[in-house]
């Protein structure tokens, strides 16, 4: 998008400055006319000059797609007459028929078409503004959408680590009682054998030496 501004800057900096260089050819054209003097024609030829290259930018930028257009087609034919009528006025002059160049001159025909390129520039460079303005207006919201389900993906991804952790530390307590409870029933049945053992000695103690071996409580106390 910024590049695209960039060059949307380029295309109205051709638009006004087109019409800026037209007023250009325009006074070195009225200035030959009032004195006659030669000298006047180069602002009119380098206005010239500089209409036709503006002319051929906004041409160039206009096969962009991804740009807004000026319209070309609508704007030429006018500036196509008003380069004619000061051609010709300054040709009258040039052959010596001032009168002429003048007739010209205050018929008003100029000065219209001046003001219809004004106005059609004009009304060009505010479309392609309001053009610009809604492509910026569309891409915030795309951005502000994407920042949106960014911000709800980080907190759905917080949510679940925080519900993982929870779990983890349930089962690992849960781990731990059955570790705690085994090992204390390991205890017991320890506790267990070795009461039993002791009993048996105890008894084993009070019978004839032969007894336990028969019933195989000791292998040691085989009867002679």
């Amino acid at each position: 998008l910024r590049a695209q501004r960039t060059r949307v800057r380029a295309l109205l900096f051709d638009a006004k400055n087109l019409f800026s260089a037209l007023q250009e050819a325009e006074l070195g054209q009225r200035g030959y006319l009032l004195t006659g003097d030669p000298a006047y024609l180069a602002p009119y030829e380098a206005g010239i000059v500089a209409v036709q290259q503006h002319r051929a930018s906004i041409a160039r930028q206009s096969l962009d797609a991804d740009l807004p257009h000026i319209d070309l087609a609508g704007l030429s034919p006018l500036i196509d007459a008003k380069l004619a009528e000061l051609e010709e006025t300054i040709q009258a002059q040039r052959r010596g028929d001032a009168a002429a160049a003048l007739r010209t001159v205050q018929s008003g025909s100029g000065k219209r078409l001046m003001d219809e390129i004004r106005n059609r520039i004009g009304a060009e460079v505010a479309d392609v503004g309001r053009t610009l303005d809604a492509r910026v207006a569309l891409h915030s919201g795309q951005v502000r959408q994407a920042t949106i389900a960014l911000r709800a993906g980080h907190a759905a991804a917080i949510t679940l680590l925080v519900l993982a952790f929870i779990w983890l530390r349930r089962e690992h307590g849960r781990v731990e009682q059955q570790v705690a409870e085994r090992t204390a029933q390991l205890q017991e049945t320890v506790e267990n054998l070795r009461s039993s053992e002791a009993f048996v000695r105890a008894i084993g103690d009070n019978l004839p030496g032969g007894a336990l071996y028969s019933l195989g409580l000791d292998e040691n106390r085989k009867p002679a």
